[in-house]
């Protein structure tokens, strides 16, 4: 979860979209055992700590660096507390230069908070920890037509289409190995927003504060969002890219 939301939030049960964006990461990363083989993750933009939080509770013997430019003083002693001592709290992607080699680099849905991100991304590729073996997993908004006021209020720049992704990966030095889109029916959802939007206008946003759950409506979103996924992803292998609400691309750092 957004640091912004995080500080306005109050609900007891994750939001599902979260909890099936887990797993969903998970997934892609299974592919070459990947996630099994690292030894270092590093979670940037990281937010409230939740994937790293759930990922050292499943692969408890992996180190992990959590990393927010968000964190006051105050935010890293609170999750840290909250944290296992396998995970490292930093403010700045700098603070990693010294740390052991990074295997996977997370960076979910942040790179539209960011202005220049290609300039971003060229940076962080030549960082120390960063090696030719190191797999970066990069998710966005999906479709820029969709931008609206939820976007406006989570202060994006924008959002990304996969080619537009790819080309903004490529354009940073990274080499695309995978790519496509995911949660295809909450797509829909969001261009009905949109319209209504447009006919009636801006409502207040709250985020993902907005909806609260229980804990079996979030398990079963959660598992209609996880079909969602497979389906796509079931296409996405023989070539065919059902658009969804988020898209992602997995990539290395160019050997040139």
């Amino acid at each position: 979860m957004d640091l912004l939301e995080h500080k306005l939030n109050s609900a007891d049960v994750r939001h599902p979209w979260e909890t099936a964006r887990l797993e969903v990461i998970q997934r892609l990363l299974q592919k070459d055992s990947k996630l099994l083989q690292a030894k270092h993750i590093a979670d940037i933009g990281c937010g409230d700590t939740f994937v790293v939080n759930s990922l050292a509770n499943k692969f408890p013997q992996k180190l992990y660096t959590a990393i927010d430019s968000a964190f006051t003083d105050d935010d890293i002693k609170i999750f840290s507390s909250q944290s296992d001592n396998n995970i490292l709290l930093k403010k700045n992607v700098d603070d990693i230069i010294d740390t052991k080699a990074i295997d996977i680099v997370l960076l979910m849905d942040v790179i539209e908070h960011i202005e220049f991100e290609v300039d971003f991304l060229k940076t962080l590729a030549q960082n120390k920890a960063i090696t030719k073996e190191t797999t970066f997993l990069i998710t966005v908004p999906a479709f820029n037509s969709l931008f609206s006021a939820h976007d406006t209020y989570l202060k994006h720049y924008r959002r990304y289409n996969n080619n537009e992704l790819q080309k903004v990966a490529k354009q940073a030095g990274l080499d695309i190995k995978s790519s496509g889109y995911f949660f295809s029916t909450l797509l829909i959802i969001r261009v009905l927003e949109k319209i209504k939007e447009i006919l009636i206008g801006k409502k207040e946003q709250k985020g993902l504060n907005e909806k609260q759950y229980n804990k079996k409506t979030a398990g079963i979103i959660k598992t209609f969002l996880l079909l969602d996924f497979g389906i796509t992803n079931l296409f996405n292998k023989i070539g065919i890219k059902i658009p969804g609400l988020s898209t992602y691309i997995i990539c290395t750092k160019s050997a040139q």
